[in-house]
């Protein structure tokens, strides 16, 4: 819950894209006069993470586009969320929730309280900066609007997600332009195997 409170407060009901996000982060983008925002949902930021590279450009804005929607037809939300907490980055190798609570708090991911899970939904935008900076007050007060966005009953991070496959080494999974139903089958067919193999654990069906 801290991850869909802090990226993508609408994930369970958008259907990839949440426009009204969109809208808002082209207005700020157009009075700061410069991309501060950008509006992106947690479906939209897996499909860049597995198959596009960090380039901001138009083009690539549209194959996001495109493979999001391929994403959000092929895979269910449940799915979908866990592909994403397996493949962001929580510092420099630092790949997947179990790999991030292992490092930041000496922790597996499924004993992770909702303050600490809040601390790492915080540092996604930019967690290599707050890996050197862990006590950016920035990072703190992030932190905690993030907490106090939590409902009355918080889930801790383990029972929201059982966990994470971490991504060794920093690899791209899958890198390159030409995205297809096999590309999408693949990425999810790797991580199953993976954890199947006991790198990870997934989530209860």
């Amino acid at each position: 819950r801290a991850m869909i409170a802090a990226e993508d407060a609408k994930f369970v009901d958008h259907d990839g894209f949440d426009w009204d996000g969109i809208r808002k982060a082209m207005e700020k983008n157009e009075r700061r006069g410069r991309v501060v925002a950008g509006g992106s949902t947690i479906s939209q930021q897996l499909a860049k993470n597995l198959f596009l590279s960090p380039a901001k450009t138009y083009t690539r804005k549209v194959q996001e586009a495109a493979i999001t929607l391929m994403l959000e037809v092929l895979l269910p939300k449940q799915r979908l969320f866990e592909l994403y907490l397996n493949v962001i980055e929580w510092g420099s190798g630092v790949f997947g929730a179990e790999a991030a609570a292992q490092r930041h708090f000496g922790v597996s991911a499924a004993r992770l309280g909702p303050e600490q899970a809040a601390r790492l939904a915080a540092m996604v935008p930019s967690p290599r900066v707050f890996e050197r900076n862990p006590g950016s007050s920035y990072l703190a007060n992030r932190t905690a609007s993030i907490f106090a966005g939590y409902p009355d009953d918080p889930l801790t991070m383990g029972e929201a997600i059982r966990g994470a496959v971490p991504r060794p080494g920093g690899a791209v999974l899958v890198s390159h332009l030409g995205v297809g139903l096999a590309d999408v089958v693949f990425a999810d067919a790797v991580l199953r195997v993976a954890e199947s193999r006991g790198i990870g654990t997934i989530l209860p069906r």
